[in-house]
């Protein structure tokens, strides 16, 4: 099965981003894939193809983690390589020292089975679209107009390990577990 680990994100700030998605929607530029609202997530690690026997004992050891996260800031928009070809269009995180952490600890138990660490830094985002081909100007504006937006701030309260299924309406993603983050003693 396809599975991934990813955090929650609270309705209102869904809500948000939400808002930023459906105006890039009113441009009609139909080369542009948007993540569902409800899909909407931070990933922490594409796990890609997973053998069910090694579920149970990686649901374990992700048991044993439970690294303390203080509250994250939901900040600004852009895309990846950037904004002259994009190729996936993001909501970011402003930088988090016990989010790093947890996501090294989240990142050395999926080694222990196997998975591919990341080459790339750490760089929390949230996933909006997926762009083939160029796209307008309009569209563009409107990713740049949120350049420096504040879409809320939360406390995440663990992180989930999900099925990511595909079909031809897009993915549906079902939890498979959920395992807590204890809170931070230095606050939020």
């Amino acid at each position: 099965m396809r599975a991934f680990i990813a955090i929650d994100i609270p309705s209102e700030i869904k809500d948000r981003i939400g808002e930023l998605i459906n105006e890039c929607k009113d441009i009609k530029y139909s080369q542009v894939k948007y993540v569902e609202i409800e899909n909407l997530h931070i990933t922490l690690k594409f796990l890609g193809e997973i053998e069910k026997d090694t579920l149970g004992p990686l649901l374990d050891d992700f048991s044993k983690i439970s690294p303390p996260v203080t509250a994250l800031s939901i900040f600004s928009a852009g895309a990846f390589p950037g904004m002259d070809l994009p190729k996936v269009a993001w909501v970011g995180i402003r930088e988090n020292t016990s989010f790093s952490k947890a996501f090294e600890e989240i990142e050395n138990v999926a080694q222990k089975y196997g998975f591919i660490p990341e080459e790339r830094d750490f760089h929390p985002h949230i996933t909006i679209a997926r762009i083939k081909g160029r796209v307008v100007n309009e569209w563009v504006k409107v990713i740049k107009k949120y350049s420096s937006f504040e879409f809320g701030n939360f406390v995440p309260d663990g992180f989930s390990i999900y099925k990511s299924d595909l079909n031809k309406f897009g993915p549906v993603y079902t939890r498979l577990a959920f395992f807590p983050f204890k809170e931070d003693p230095h606050g939020k």
